[in-house]
């Protein structure tokens, strides 16, 4: 998935503090990402999981969000790594 990869190269221009290209990058993907993340929870078997690791993720990417707009280094760093690890326990159920 072209948007899962392009979030996971978000890392050096988090520690590069580039925040407009990192903010302008999430909203980006975000679109094409729920309304397929969306589509992956109707078709899997266990949609109860699925539902909640995608809320998860969403509610990560959110705080990520209000990180940069904080422009605050170790904030950013600590959120970009949960939205990480919530798309990681995303995919592994799907």
């Amino acid at each position: 998935l072209e948007s899962v990869r392009r979030i996971k190269s978000l890392g050096p221009k988090v520690e590069s503090q580039t925040w407009w290209f990192v903010r302008d990058e999430l909203r980006i993907q975000a679109y094409n990402m729920r309304s397929s993340m969306l589509a992956l929870n109707k078709v899997n078997a266990n949609k109860a999981a699925c539902e909640a690791a995608y809320k998860k993720y969403w509610k990560e990417v959110e705080m990520f969000d209000l990180a940069l707009t904080k422009k605050e280094l170790a904030l950013a760093t600590k959120e970009y790594s949960d939205v990480l690890t919530a798309l990681d326990e995303y995919t592994k159920l799907v």
